[in-house]
This record gives structure tokens, sequence and C-alpha cells, in this order.
């Protein structure tokens, strides 16, 4: 049994690769770089891309990431950092990272102090925020339809790796050496530097419009 679009191995190998790295992209361009530091200036167009494909893929609700990454470049190992491996210990934020972000989320402190300079307009309340699941299961159709039952073992392998946001290289303090390449961003959620020191909310860099 087959979808749509009737592949050799290698050919859903591809395409596995190819929807993965979309979304490692939007999380690295247009929520880390665009929103959380202010880095660069994207079109508007390109920007909703982004924000959509994330509410597909993922159903990372761009304030609450946002937030949350802010947060932690202010609160940077303290007991205010909701996945500091020193302050939780590895193998807590390893197992349970999806539980402490989630935490994190709700609360409305967080989301107001960190969260300024959003999205906030009506898709985002009708439906990105409100309804950050359906997207996820919106894409399991699209995938069991497109490649079949390999489409849906795709899509659960790579909602998998975004729930457990793998973060094993900035975890075992190699921050300082990696910078911003982690592995983390091979599970949906890009980790800056774990050890460089607390910046301001928005990055100092000055922006670079694409």
């Amino acid at each position: 049994m087959s979808g749509y679009f009737d592949l050799p191995w290698w050919g859903y190998v591809l395409a596995a690769l190819a929807l993965t790295h979309i979304t490692i992209v939007s999380v690295t361009i247009f929520l880390h770089r665009h929103q959380a530091h202010h880095a660069l200036t994207l079109h508007p167009i390109t920007s909703h891309f982004f924000r959509f494909w994330l509410w597909l893929t993922t159903g990372i609700v761009t304030k609450e990431w946002v937030s949350i990454h802010r947060k932690h470049h202010v609160k940077c190992e303290t007991p205010e950092d909701s996945h500091s491996p020193q302050v939780f210990g590895l193998s807590e934020i390893l197992l349970k990272g999806a539980e402490y972000y989630q935490a994190e989320a709700k609360k409305t402190e967080t989301l107001e102090t960190y969260g300024r300079g959003t999205p906030d307009d009506w898709i985002e309340h009708k439906l990105y925020s409100r309804y950050p699941s359906l997207g996820i299961g919106l894409m399991m159709v699209i995938d069991l339809i497109a490649f079949g039952p390999i489409g849906l073992a795709g899509w659960a392998l790579l909602l998998l790796g975004i729930l457990k946001r793998s973060r094993i290289v900035a975890l075992l303090g190699l921050g300082a050496v990696v910078a911003d390449v982690t592995i983390a961003e091979l599970g949906g959620f890009k980790a800056m530097n774990e050890t460089r020191p607390a910046e301001p909310a928005s990055s100092l860099q000055e922006p670079v419009e694409l």
C-alpha cells in the first residue's frame, strides 16, 4: 500500500530530509534570528510561510517559543531558566525537556515580559495560537495521503524529535565551542550557545534584510 507518490526507497529518504530541513530552517531563521533576536528582517510573505510551516509541522506557538528563548538568555543557568541542565540536571532536561517547556509556556508573566513584537494578527489569535495541534493533525493526513504508511512513520519521527528537542551538544557544555551550530537544531529547536553571558531580550545586532 502506497500513497499518491510511489517513490523508490531513496525517494522517501530525500523527501523526509527535505521536509525536515525546511522545519529546521524555519526554526533557525524565523523563530530564532528573526523573531527572538531581531537579527534579520524577513519579507512578510516569507515570514508568514515560516510561521505557517511551523504550525503545520510542529505546533510551536511563536510567542511562547520566543518568550522562553529570550528568558533563557536573560536568566541563563538560573532557577528561572526553564531548560538549564546546570539547575535541573542533564538527564532531567533530556528526558523531560518538553514538559519544562510546556510549563513555562503557561506562565502569563513570561509571555507578557519576553513576548513583545511577536505576531499579533487575526490568524495568530484565531488559528495558530488557538489550535496549535490542528496543524500537526493536518500534516499527518497530508503525509498519509502523499506517501502512505511510510509518510505516517516519517511524520511520527519528526514529531518525536521536536517533542524531545534533543540538545546533546549544548547540554554537554560545548556551547562555547559549537556556538550557533548545535544538535538541537536537528530536533526542531534552536539552542544558542548555552555558556555565553546573558543578553537582552532582543539582540543588539543590526538586522539584515532578506
